[in-house]
């Protein structure tokens, strides 16, 4: 179960899920890309200004470069993790990055290839980032984007605390999004079948963060992701069964 993104397949959602992420923030998705092109796999920004010079970003791009923060003069700059060839085509990869008042990092398949700089680089002054998309980058809500992932995107999550290295490395492991600061945790998109090979773009952490769709499809290939723990909440345990019962 994945998400079919490339050139003007997309998804995103109109809300600051993490207003201040400098204060703590990680995300981090299973990611199959099936061309060598450029594009960005998750973005978290604020489009308001409307033009692509004076809009804050933060996101992954698909040739393993991520921007952490942008505006008006580039703020930020690229961070770029070791081992990029680890990220190949038509193999599932993991990608994340996490922010913190003094740190951000951003990781390719786990800590064993990772990056980082320091914070105090990244201008959240102007404005807080409202809007998280899936596949691009998105610089004017909602027609105008850019450099569109090209492949596949699954088990997209988001918290609002910087997750450790050994935290990514669970993922990275398989270890599912529920089991890993529960708390804090602020939206988990499996990104399954919702019927009729419609893509299921609910939010299974219980907040309510759904997102919408621009033409993406769904895919029954899928990375190998855990369960979800005892004690999830009961739309993520049904959502977990249909699949089981689906692929049975």
């Amino acid at each position: 179960m994945s998400l079919v993104t490339n050139t003007g397949k997309y998804a995103y959602r109109n809300t600051a899920i993490v207003p201040a992420p400098k204060s703590g923030f990680s995300m981090f998705a299973w990611v199959q890309r099936t061309a060598s092109s450029s594009g960005y796999a998750l973005h978290y920004n604020n489009p308001a200004v409307a033009t692509a010079n004076t809009t804050w970003m933060i996101g992954i791009r698909g040739n393993v470069s991520a921007i952490v923060g942008r505006h008006a003069d580039d703020i930020g700059g690229d961070i770029t993790p070791t081992g990029t060839n680890s990220y190949s085509i038509n193999t599932w990869a993991t990608i994340a990055m996490t922010m913190g008042p003094s740190l951000t990092s951003v990781y390719i398949n786990g800590s064993a290839n990772k990056a980082s700089s320091a914070s105090t680089t990244i201008d959240f002054s102007v404005t807080s980032p409202d809007c998280f998309t899936l596949a691009t980058a998105m610089t004017e809500l909602p027609s105008t984007v850019s450099g569109t992932h090209p492949g596949l995107i699954a088990h997209v999550a988001v918290w609002d605390v910087q997750l450790s290295d050994a935290e990514i490395d669970s993922l990275n492991a398989g270890a599912n999004p529920l089991a890993i600061q529960g708390s804090h945790l602020k939206a988990y998109w499996p990104l399954g079948d919702a019927g009729g090979g419609t893509p299921d773009l609910t939010d299974y952490s219980g907040n309510g963060y759904t997102l919408t769709n621009v033409t993406g499809t769904y895919s029954a290939t899928e990375p190998t992701v855990d369960a979800p723990p005892s004690g999830s909440v009961a739309p993520v345990v049904a959502y977990y069964a249909q699949m089981l019962a689906r692929n049975a």
